[in-house]
């Protein structure tokens, strides 16, 4: 046979293996039924299982789908399987009762199932199912394939299965000389078992020479039946088959892509033109109504800083003002300071029992205020922008957020509401706010804090009131003292406090 039908009927090789059973059946297929390539690999598949319990043999039925399954039970083939529904455990063709179990249990016990519904058959089989039972099983198959065979078979096919039947003539003698071998070795007759020995490797080469006939007539019949078919043409039609409509299916789906990509672009596009128009209109707006003002006399603006006496103009250039913010630390939370304190392993935890003492006066008590300060810029009197590392004025604490950081926490919330409303003033009042606030929930800033206090201990930048009493508001002639003269005040307060 060519290689094309090799992949549908498989190669003739020893007759011990499965080939001529796989080959014979699709050959069947073929011959009998209206088979199409879709289903043609359904309809011939075969398997041979191994199972060792009953429930195994009965789980078969569900398990599997192919066209003939050969189950090889491992003492474990009862009388009392159940079939399921669609399946029968019993034959007869043309009326003529043919006990199909009986005749292949000659050699191996068998119960056969068949599934005309599904086209599919079980053989359960006591032992290894060797050549002879499947040369058995291949002779009946037109008994048990019904859903392919005519009623009435033709004479040369009955005479074909006849032909590769079991030879009982040919086979007889083997299985005599086998049992006699087995049992004088069983006698441990050494003599006899040379005899034995002998006469079983006559009866198997004659055997073989009846294999011989057996595998030419099973190849004949396959080859006659390929000679109709044009394998050539059915293999390039299933390596072909539906490659120009993939072909065109891919197609379809790059060009869906590329439109929908095509739409999502457009559609960005127009929001964007759309965004550049109302940004026009506005800008538009605002252009006509500056140029109908007449020239600015600043009085306004003058009397905003002139009244805010914590403000000082560092400088201005062009539309942008540079400005500081000098105040008193007084926006932070006492219960988040608390706890920060008392935390056994917080950031203030490391400090000496000097640092905290000043601290807890400080942040707790209210006996300091610290003096503190920010710079910030104006940008085109719309938008408050904090500086990082801007000072101003001596004797005062940079507040740490916005000099170490140019934040301004929530403020900045507020800067860009005011700056989009044009109301630069209430954006310039947000940023004093935010030069007297302390967020004590930010360790890395709160400790750069004490970083900065311990490290400018000199710096006259804490008000003091007389006696180092809680202050509720800063007023004017309070004493300023530094960091190192509060912690020792408040060391001696305590002491003097102690001795009472």
């Amino acid at each position: 046979m060519s290689d094309e039908a090799n992949e549908i009927f498989g190669g003739c090789q020893a007759f011990d293996s499965d080939w001529s059973l796989d080959a014979l059946i699709r050959a069947i297929v073929l011959q009998y039924s209206e088979w199409t390539l879709e289903t043609l690999s359904g309809c011939v598949s075969i398997n041979k299982i191994r199972v060792r319990t009953q429930n195994d043999i009965q789980n078969t039925f569900t398990h599997y789908n192919d066209a003939v399954l050969i189950v090889e039970c491992i003492n474990c083939l009862d009388e009392d399987i159940v079939c399921p529904d669609g399946w029968i455990a019993s034959f007869n063709v043309n009326g003529k009762a043919f006990k199909v179990n009986d005749f292949l249990s000659q050699y191996a016990r068998t119960r056969i199932f068949t599934n005309a519904d599904q086209k599919r058959i079980i053989a359960c089989v006591d032992r290894r199912a060797n050549h002879v039972w499947i040369q058995a099983f291949e002779s009946v198959l037109p008994r048990l394939m019904t859903w392919y065979f005519p009623l009435e078979i033709p004479e040369e096919t009955k005479a074909f299965y006849r032909a590769i039947a079991v030879n009982e003539k040919a086979y007889r003698p083997v299985a005599v000389a086998r049992k006699q071998l087995g049992d004088i070795v069983r006698e441990g007759n050494g003599t006899r078992q040379a005899d034995a020995e002998r006469a079983l490797k006559e009866a198997e080469k004659k055997y073989e020479q009846y294999e011989e006939e057996v595998v030419s007539i099973l190849c004949n019949y396959v080859n006659s039946i390929a000679e109709k078919i044009n394998f050539r043409a059915i293999r390039l039609h299933r390596m072909l088959d539906g490659i120009a409509d993939r072909a065109r299916q891919s197609r379809m789906r790059d060009l869906k892509s590329q439109i929908e990509s095509s739409l999502r672009s457009i559609r960005d596009y127009r929001n964007t033109i759309a965004d550049y128009y109302r940004n026009l209109d506005a800008f538009t707006l605002e252009l006509n109504g500056l140029e109908a003002l007449p020239p600015e006399k600043n009085d306004a603006m003058f009397n905003f800083f002139n009244n805010h006496k914590q403000i000082t103009i560092l400088d201005v250039a062009d539309s942008e003002l540079r400005f500081g913010v000098e105040d008193t630390l007084e926006f932070y939370d006492e219960d988040e300071f608390e706890r920060v304190f008392k935390g056994g392993r917080s950031y203030l935890s490391n400090h000496s029992a000097k640092v905290r003492k000043a601290l807890w006066a400080i942040f707790k008590e209210r006996r300091g205020v610290i003096r503190i300060q920010a710079t910030f810029k104006l940008r085109n009197f719309k938008l408050v922008e904090p500086i990082r590392n801007g000072t101003f004025v001596d004797g005062c604490m940079p507040n740490p957020h916005i000099y170490y950081h140019a934040c301004s926490g929530g403020n900045e919330t507020y800067y860009y509401q005011y700056a989009e409303s044009g109301d630069w003033d209430l954006g310039v009042e947000q940023a004093i706010s935010a030069t007297k606030n302390l967020n004590w929930g930010d360790s890395t800033v709160c400790s750069e804090m004490v970083s900065w206090l311990k490290d400018n201990d000199y710096t006259p930048c804490i008000y003091v009131a007389d006696g180092f009493k809680p202050i509720d508001k800063v007023e004017k002639g309070m004493k300023l003292i530094s960091f190192r003269d509060f912690m020792e005040a408040i060391a001696l307060t305590e002491g003097e406090a102690a001795n009472g």
